[in-house]
This record gives C-alpha cells, sequence and structure tokens, in this order.
C-alpha cells in the first residue's frame, strides 16, 4: 500500500489523488460498503463515514498522525503477517492479548519469571483451568482444519451477529445449520448461549445487575434481595403492558458490567502488555506540554489525593 502521499501538502494534486486511490483500494478490500474507517484527525479510526467523507476528511483535517507512522494500516485491509510486533486487531484481537499472558512463540508456556506471573508449581487452580481451556480453545474447528480453530471460528461468527444485528433466534439457527454442514468431528457451538458461555472464560462476558427503572439504585448489596426501590417505589420487576401484572423474575432494567480486575491481572501477566500499562509513570511530559491525561492537573490531583495508589504504577 503506498503511503507516500500522506506526507505531501494537502493542497497539492498529488495528495488528493493519494488519499483518493486509498479510500477506493480499502472500501474495495471490504467488498465495497459505503462506510469505512476514518483515519482522520478527529475521526481517529473510531467511527465509520460515507467514502466520500472520509477522502474529504483526509484533504481538510489530514490524516491521524500516530496511524500515519503505523508500519501497518491494517484498520483499511493492509496485512500485517510480515510485520512483527504489531497489535492485533481481527476479530480475535481480545483472544491474542489473552493469549500472550501464557504462551510465547508457537504454544510454549511462557516463562514463570514475567511481570505479575506465578510459577507454573504455585499457580492456582483458576490459572490451572484457564491454562486448559486456552489450549481446548486452540483445537482446530475440525480434524482437517488448518484455517480455523474453535475460537476464531466463533469469534469470526459471533462479530457477524453482533456487526449485523442478527437476533439470537436466527443466529441459533444459523450455527445449527454451519454446525451440520461442517465434518462430524467439528467443535462449532450449536447455541448462542453455549457460545457465550465459551467466551465467557476468557473474560469477554459481563456480569448482570439488576438496576431500578429510574436508574435510582442497583439491586446489589444492601439491596439485593429487595422488591422494589426504596427511593421511588418502583418495581423491580418488569410489567405486563397488557394486564399490568409483574412478570417475576424478569428485571425492568439491567445493568451489563465488564469486571476489569481479571482481565488486568492477566494483561499484566505478559511482560510486553505489562511495560505498556505502566507508560505512564516513566513519560510524563517534562516541558510543560500536556500530550496525554498523565499531564494534566487532574491527573494530579488523583496521585496527591491517594498518594499509596499513585506510588504503584
Amino acid at each position: 500500500m503506498d503511503k507516500a502521499w500522506v506526507w505531501l501538502p494537502r493542497a497539492s494534486r498529488e495528495y488528493v489523488e493519494g488519499a483518493t486511490n486509498f479510500v477506493t483500494a480499502s472500501s474495495r478490500r471490504f467488498g465495497n460498503p459505503s462506510e469505512i474507517f476514518c483515519p482522520c484527525i478527529d475521526c481517529r479510526n473510531v467511527c465509520h463515514q460515507l467514502v466520500d467523507t472520509v477522502v474529504d476528511h483526509l484533504v481538510i483535517k489530514g490524516m491521524d498522525k500516530k496511524y500515519m507512522r503505523n508500519s501497518c494500516w491494517s484498520m483499511h485491509g493492509e496485512r500485517k503477517s510480515d510485520i512483527s510486533d504489531s497489535v492485533p486487531t481481527s476479530e480475535t484481537e481480545a483472544y491474542d492479548l489473552l493469549r500472550t499472558a501464557y504462551f510465547t512463540g508457537e504454544g510454549s508456556p511462557q516463562p514463570s519469571n514475567n511481570i505479575g506471573g506465578e510459577s507454573e508449581e504455585g499457580e492456582t487452580t483458576e490459572d490451572s483451568e484457564f491454562r486448559k481451556k486456552l489450549r481446548d480453545a486452540e483445537t482446530p474447528l475440525y480434524s482437517t482444519c488448518s484455517n480455523y480453530t474453535k475460537v476464531s471460528a466463533i469469534m469470526g461468527l459471533y462479530r457477524i451477529k453482533v456487526k449485523s444485528g442478527m437476533s439470537e433466534n436466527y443466529f441459533d439457527q444459523l450455527l445449527t445449520i454451519v454446525h451440520d454442514m461442517l465434518p462430524k468431528d467439528n467443535v462449532l457451538p450449536k447455541s448462542t448461549d453455549a457460545m457465550k458461555k465459551f467466551l465467557k472464560i476468557f473474560g469477554f462476558g459481563y456480569d448482570v445487575i439488576h438496576a431500578c427503572k429510574n436508574d435510582c439504585i442497583l439491586y446489589r448489596k444492601q439491596f439485593d434481595k429487595m422488591e422494589s426501590c426504596p427511593r421511588c417505589s418502583a418495581s423491580r420487576w418488569e410489567m405486563d403492558k397488557h394486564s399490568g401484572e409483574e412478570k417475576k423474575g424478569i428485571p425492568a432494567k439491567v445493568l451489563r458490567y465488564f469486571p476489569i480486575k481479571d482481565r488486568f491481572r492477566r494483561m499484566f501477566r505478559s511482560k510486553r502488555i505489562a511495560e505498556e500499562l505502566r507508560w505512564h509513570s516513566s513519560n510524563a511530559s517534562e516541558d510543560g506540554t500536556m500530550r496525554h491525561p498523565v499531564d494534566s492537573i487532574s491527573w494530579a490531583q488523583v496521585n496527591e489525593k491517594w498518594p499509596e495508589f499513585a506510588l504503584d504504577p
């Protein structure tokens, strides 16, 4: 992929042609969708924009500096198989992130002297169980399959479900027919629930907490057993729209909470990821210019208020 045009003046004809060719080629790689990720300074590959709008943004605003210097424009279809130490961006991104906490190279266990890690002899039951599940996840989709492992197939299909807004009912039907199409020894789950349980093993799940429909409280801790909100008296349960009766056991509103502690623990097992997570402790600005939240007044106030917490990067 030609990247020389990004360093040219944005008012030049060569820059405009380069931006147009880049967007056109990227769109073609993804099957000519109407929208793609916009890498301009404002959008920064966080949101999709119309193809023509992406060109306009690149010409008017310019490309995000970090993405300009990136050796692989993976968000726009560039392959990174020949580039080492790049950050995963495929559907297996989160899985690969956790995998580095336990393995290095081709499936070999990670040395026990990694940051935050314990020796394999002293690992907890939870860690041991996680290792077993990780090995199970890396089994081929079926005995002669070389392109997909169990986890890559699951995450690829689940990504389609999420992006297309497919209902669980239709997705269950899809899983069933795909399972029947594959060889008999395939390990693809047959239902959405089974898939969710599998993904939850690797920290991709979430906790469901009942909430007051008026956002007064969460039904946890001292409110865990209550049937109605102590502040607004609203029922905890959903009401039937026709009869007005309570549907016991069906919450009126839920909060989906993604636990962070276990994820951080696994991420800190990887020496490379641990260094990146502690970047703020050694890269604060020295010239008074704010380049990161660590350089802000708010960060300094937090450090001052909780000094013991601040001492541990």
